[in-house]
């Protein structure tokens, strides 16, 4: 992972002990929780720190290697949606299966995972008119994060025999 240099000191700290551990949560569970907090008088029974310490307590905590394992209500998930209020890790968490998987730390059912953040399509409108949605990610793949525009065909032929094993993550 690397070290970080602790600010006016001499000391270092390893970038992989300094990720936190997220807790993920079901929409719906977080979304009632809110309705059912802010339906209560604050002056009435807690100062803001408790209110928003009882909106953050999880029931059913999931944890993050098991993002994307089967569960009772999906048997085999093949999309997961990340959302949650600018600040709160979700691009982090993004950037660290990326790494995990790169380092070999993690995830490494999948083949490859792609991480491609959506500001990398801004200038890109051309890939926006591919013919399937495999090319497109292909040629997004090739030119903007490989930056080998002549590397599509052989991206487009691993999707097409591995489409199975191979997480992309959109982040924005």
């Amino acid at each position: 992972y690397g070290e970080i240099s602790i600010p006016m000191s001499e000391e270092t700290f390893p970038a992989g002990d300094l990720f936190t551990q997220l807790v993920i949560v079901s929409g719906d569970e977080q979304q009632k929780r809110e309705l059912e907090t802010l339906s209560i008088e604050l002056s009435e029974k807690d100062s803001l720190r408790e209110t928003l310490t009882r909106m953050q307590q999880v029931n059913n905590p999931l944890p993050i290697e098991n993002l994307f394992d089967p569960t009772e209500t999906e048997p085999s998930p093949k999309k997961v949606l990340l959302i949650g209020r600018a600040g709160v890790g979700k691009s982090t968490l993004c950037q660290k299966i990326s790494h995990d998987w790169a380092s070999g730390k993690e995830w490494q059912k999948f083949h490859a995972i792609y991480w491609i953040p959506l500001r990398l399509l801004n200038n890109a409108d051309h890939l926006l008119k591919q013919e399937t949605p495999d090319l497109f990610l292909a040629s997004v793949v090739a030119e903007l994060l490989l930056e080998d525009p002549e590397a599509t065909d052989g991206v487009l032929k691993q999707i097409q025999e591995r489409k199975s094993e191979i997480l992309v993550i959109f982040d924005g």
